[in-house]
């Protein structure tokens, strides 16, 4: 807990990754220690079967490792990580593709399970009302599917960022399936823990850890938006496009501190959609935008880029609206929050999960 809090303000990431088994110490204790014993047994597996080329780890390995992710992204990270060094240090000429490569395989191996725990708070005090419940199944009905899909398309992405066509993707959906699977019982899990060992995780989980100062965040986002070129670099040619797309993809963060500074609009706050409908509303006006600004460039040799370029606006678009209609009056909530309205919430609930599932392809 004191590494959790001493290392927030440097690497708030890092802060993440170490308190995100919390719920494992608290409620198995020291044997949570073979969790990441596990990930690192099978990297090592992984790190013997490599030759004088860049390649992922076996599919049944890196499998192993993912879905360990799913339930302690620490050990995942910890594991690939290790794995990527050693691929490196062991290619007889590894290239800017192979790095792309061994990143992408690194974010599949913690990524959507923290991408999941972002869109719903998988740490909550133990059910016991029934709104209380309803919040559990959306967390397992929403994580799962964000881990799941979230995996899914970065396993689809690795053949056009390394250049190479990989036996690992025909396989993305079944292990998409088996993240959202895992990442459901995760959500039990944390719940389990919640009920039964709540003293022990209330000693364990970090809340209160110190934010980043400025110059850390700042520093933060100059990676994020190198990081995001780098890969983007892979698909599409290092032209003014790119550097557009990159800058338009980091704005609304960069921009984010300065947000109280702002006007508040609280009927646009009621007007935009949060959440796993903002998700899919979000990318379908993207998509559709940036098919837009690609069809007016049809006779471009870059017209793959220009349809970035349109996506990354569209989204930075919808991520300042935000920031005007960042919340209610005071004392108001979300409109669908309010007492009146929560039959919509609950009711309506299902209906978008289900436009969900069909916008994002997966129904």
């Amino acid at each position: 807990k004191r590494l959790v809090k001493r290392v927030a303000p440097v690497s708030p990431l890092s802060s993440k990754l170490l308190n995100d088994s919390a719920y494992l110490r608290a409620s198995i204790g020291s044997l949570s220690v073979f969790v990441p014993a596990i990930a690192m047994v099978l990297s090592v597996m992984s790190i013997m079967q490599l030759g004088a080329d860049v390649v992922p780890p076996p599919t049944a390995l890196f499998v192993g490792i993912v879905l360990i992710g799913a339930f302690d992204v620490f050990a995942a990270f910890a594991a690939m990580t290790v794995f990527s060094i050693c691929a490196l240090i062991r290619a007889s000429s590894p290239d800017l593709s192979d790095v792309r490569l061994l990143m992408v395989l690194v974010m599949i191996s913690f990524g959507p399970s923290m991408l999941a725990g972002a869109f719903r708070n998988f740490r909550r005090p133990a059910a016991n009302a029934p709104y209380q419940w309803y919040e559990r199944i959306i967390d397992i009905a929403v994580g799962g599917f964000i881990a799941g899909w979230a995996t899914q398309n970065l396993i689809n992405v690795l053949t056009p960022i390394s250049g190479t066509a990989l036996t690992l993707t025909a396989h993305a959906s079944q292990i998409g399936a088996m993240v959202a699977i895992a990442v459901t019982l995760r959500v039990v899990a944390e719940e389990v823990t919640a009920r039964y060992f709540p003293a022990r995780l209330r000693a364990i989980n970090v809340i209160d850890a110190s934010p980043a100062g400025t110059l850390q965040v700042n520093i933060s986002l100059a990676l994020r938006a190198l990081f995001f070129a780098f890969l983007m670099g892979a698909i599409f040619p290092h032209s003014l496009l790119l550097y557009v797309g990159t800058i338009l993809f980091i704005l609304p963060a960069f921009l984010d501190p300065l947000a109280e500074k702002l006007p508040n609009l609280p009927k646009l706050h009621h007007m935009l959609p949060r959440g796993l409908p903002g998700l899919a509303i979000g990318m379908l006006f993207a998509q559709t935008v940036g098919s837009v600004v690609a069809a007016h460039f049809a006779h471009s040799s870059d017209v793959g880029a220009f349809k970035f370029v349109g996506a990354t606006a569209a989204s930075a678009c919808i991520a300042l609206l935000g920031m005007l209609g960042r919340k209610p009056v005071e004392g108001d909530v979300y409109w669908y929050m309010r007492p009146q309205n929560k039959w919509i919430y609950r009711i309506g609930g299902v209906g978008v999960f289900v436009f969900t599932l069909y916008s994002t392809g997966i129904l």
